[in-house]
């Protein structure tokens, strides 16, 4: 059950909820794949623009985050590697607390994780359901903006590491500012 299902189940149904979606970092991502899921539905069912349950929505920081680029920035440098070997380690602890999560082959793949990549790879994709770094990948980059109709506030930091900039270029500047 998603979020915003639950929301829905709580309150009665989507149909006596509008909602204000805020997304902060990767939580910004979750906001836009939400708008575009309600997008795509109002569209199959041919219903206006007001059938979109979200009055407006805003987002902070990692917008138009693409995964395979940013994993490959993330680990080209000194920083980024310490990163990515801390974000793994943290990673491996919290499965390490819950082995009832995981099987005994993704412990061996586990153990032999020291970046994020290789923990995305040998345990995040089968532990997630995914059926391929591609699948991920789809799953976790945004870059279709301009499919969302609600009123949307994105706001983006240009200096930001994951940041990608060649992806936002094809938006009006009345779409998107940076700052």
């Amino acid at each position: 059950m998603t979020a915003v299902e639950y929301v829905y189940r709580l309150y009665g149904g989507r149909d006596k909820v509008r909602l204000f979606l805020l997304g902060y970092s990767a939580g910004s991502n979750i906001t836009h794949k939400t708008l575009l899921h309600f997008e795509q539905e109002r569209r199959l069912k041919g219903e206006g623009d007001d059938s979109v349950p979200v009055i407006t929505a805003a987002s902070c920081v990692c917008i138009n985050y693409d995964y395979l680029t940013a994993r490959a920035k993330l680990e080209s440098s000194a920083i980024g590697l310490v990163y990515s070997m801390l974000m793994c380690a943290m990673c491996k602890e919290i499965l390490q607390k819950n082995p009832h999560v995981y099987s005994p082959a993704e412990e061996e793949r586990l153990t032999r994780c020291l970046l994020l990549s290789h923990y995305d790879e040998h345990v995040g994709l089968t532990l997630h359901g995914y059926s391929s770094l591609d699948h991920l990948q789809d799953s976790l980059s945004m870059f279709n903006f301009e499919d969302i109709s609600v009123p949307l506030l994105a706001i983006q930091p240009a200096d930001d590491p994951l940041h990608m900039v060649s992806r936002m270029t094809s938006l009006p500047l009345v779409h998107y500012h940076y700052l």
